[in-house]
């Protein structure tokens, strides 16, 4: 005798799921956002990697802001993107240390291959500044997270 499985039945309280709430399209609309999110950081990544090997007489534009708080900026951004894009993957508070670690590294990273281009040279004041951008906006990050899930309960 050959045992039947019941499909399961939909009772008038439920709702049937829509085509795309579930299944392969869903995970197919996720890897494209997740694509397009790396896809950003690796642009603005390419970006700070340019600036930073330019040579040191090539001014890309006047700004009337410190180096430091440019450096501060630009990494904290770095980080903010990196959170981004593995938020999906590892949640908040694992996403939020790669976002600190990962802009950290990128600024080690671009800061040594400094020391290969002629006329410029690594600054111990850059790396502290990138430092302190990607954790201050990853404590924003935090903080206006925290915030917003406080205030719905």
């Amino acid at each position: 005798m050959i045992d039947r499985m019941e499909s399961p039945s939909i009772t008038d309280g439920e709702k049937a799921p829509e085509f795309g709430e579930i299944g392969s399209v869903d995970r197919l609309k996720s890897n494209r956002n997740l694509g397009l999110r790396w896809a950003a950081n690796i642009v603005y990544g390419i970006l700070l990697m340019v600036l930073a090997l330019l040579p040191s007489t090539v001014r890309v534009a006047e700004l009337a802001i410190s180096d430091w708080f440019a450096h501060a900026v630009a990494y904290g951004i770095q980080a903010a993107l990196v959170f981004w894009a593995s938020l999906p993957s590892l949640g908040q508070n694992r996403a939020l240390a790669v976002g600190v670690l990962g802009a950290i590294g990128f600024g080690v990273l671009t800061e040594g291959l400094q020391l290969l281009q002629p006329g410029r040279s690594v600054e111990f004041k850059d790396l502290v500044a990138n430092t302190i951008g990607a954790f201050l906006v990853c404590v924003i990050i935090a903080g206006v997270s925290r915030f917003g899930t406080g205030a719905k309960r």
